[in-house]
């Protein structure tokens, strides 16, 4: 299946201390019912910001000026008639306008200008698009170090029982032989959502690897993930999604030859969308549960 790139650009438009978001048609393909920042693709030899335009004039009927960059974010999806993978560059520029008269087009059943408390309520309750989410909220992904230690068995205490957490002891010792293979994902200086692991040639995780971080190989072929968490109020927010993206995109510029993981069954359909295959039960009882192996192949 061929992977393609694709530039989109949307709006941010301010009007009476209000913003306008539209709601996509409920017969949508993707993200139907959801709340979107105005905007959409560019098209070849176009500018982006001529593109943002047209795009605006299209879906809103107003004619607004681009002022400035505000975020870029990212969006993985497959084209509905071609099945291609694209990975979606969202410019999210601030405009300006002068009315708050919309007119919508057949692509979308509402809209609505919102104060920046509404948008964050309604990101509370998964209403807006994962771009759109991501565009209100500014955050950063990096590695880790040594002094991330406490946030990060913080977090691991927040999202998994005793016997399944990892111990503080653990994370020090993996954090002394791959600190480089520990992605956080931060939101106002708040660590929002974790990933870690080892590389080793090994082709299935085992529980050993939990406990024995010397196993690790720099030059290993195989990214094997021993956590994935999410803090609980920043959930539904596409952030688990956009960590382990990154994840992919940097296991792939590393040359490994893929992904490992466990999950709980019910967390199998995520990780598929993803790309991941279903292995089956693991022989991995971490905690005392079953786990199913997954596996992302480049």
């Amino acid at each position: 299946m061929s992977t393609m790139w694709g530039l989109t650009a949307r709006g941010i438009c301010e009007y009476d201390g209000k913003i306008l978001l539209l709601k996509i048609r409920s017969k949508s393909a993707h993200d139907a019912g959801k709340w979107e920042i105005p905007g959409g693709k560019v098209k070849k030899c176009e500018y982006f910001d001529e593109g943002l335009k047209r795009e605006y004039l299209e879906e809103t009927g107003l004619e607004v000026d681009v002022v400035s960059l505000y975020n870029v974010v990212r969006k993985d999806y497959t084209a509905c008639k071609t099945k291609e993978e694209v990975k979606s560059i969202q410019l999210i520029m601030k405009v300006t306008c002068n009315s708050d008269e919309v007119v919508i087009s057949e692509e979308h059943d509402d809209y609505g200008w919102f104060t920046l408390d509404e948008i964050n309520e309604m990101i509370s309750k998964d209403m807006l698009t994962p771009p759109a989410v991501n565009a209100f909220c500014k955050n950063e992904i990096r590695t880790a170090t040594i002094d991330d230690l406490d946030d990060i068995n913080n977090l691991e205490r927040i999202c998994f029982p005793e016997n399944e957490a990892a111990s503080f002891e653990s994370f020090k010792e993996r954090l002394n032989h791959f600190p480089n293979h520990f992605w956080l994902l931060y939101e106002e200086n708040v660590l929002v959502s974790l990933i870690d692991g080892l590389c080793t040639n090994i082709e299935d995780l085992s529980d050993e690897m939990f406990d024995n971080a010397e196993m690790h190989d720099e030059n290993g072929d195989w990214q094997m993930i021993l956590g994935v968490c999410t803090h609980p109020d920043y959930r539904n927010r596409g952030y688990s999604s956009m960590l382990m993206n990154h994840v992919i995109d940097e296991c792939r510029l590393q040359n490994r030859c893929g992904i490992v993981l466990t999950c709980k069954e019910s967390l199998l359909s995520f990780y598929k969308k993803l790309g991941f295959v279903d292995e089956g039960l693991s022989d991995s009882d971490h905690g005392g549960v079953s786990w199913n192996q997954m596996r992302l192949e480049f």
